[in-house]
């Protein structure tokens, strides 16, 4: 599994809500059977744009989606099975808002 890859959620309760998962974890920790993910919801779900650097928007086959950096959470590895993109050209505003959550900058 690769760091920033984009996972279609398969969990029926929340998929539409959240219907993609991004893996932020490095490929160090692969055998452990969890990736740390950030859920990502379309854009359109949120009714005032948060700030971007707490919220990076991407784009998913042409279509605008927000990175809920506060909601990081533990995913079972097993259940990452579907790959849609690459967000590594992403590093940067995915790692600023990473930071800004844990440090406040």
């Amino acid at each position: 599994m690769e760091q920033f890859t984009v996972y279609e959620n398969d969990s029926k309760q929340s998929r539409d809500s959240i219907p993609y998962l991004l893996d932020v974890q490095n490929e160090l920790f692969s055998d452990i059977g969890t990736r740390l993910v950030i859920p990502i919801t379309h854009a359109r779900n949120i009714s005032t744009l948060p700030d971007r650097k707490m919220f990076p928007q991407i784009e998913i086959a042409g279509e605008n989606y927000l990175l809920l950096t506060h909601q990081m959470a533990s995913y079972p590895a097993s259940k990452l099975t579907k790959p849609v993109i690459s967000l590594a050209d992403y590093r940067y505003e995915i790692m600023g808002s990473i930071d800004l959550l844990i440090n406040g900058f």
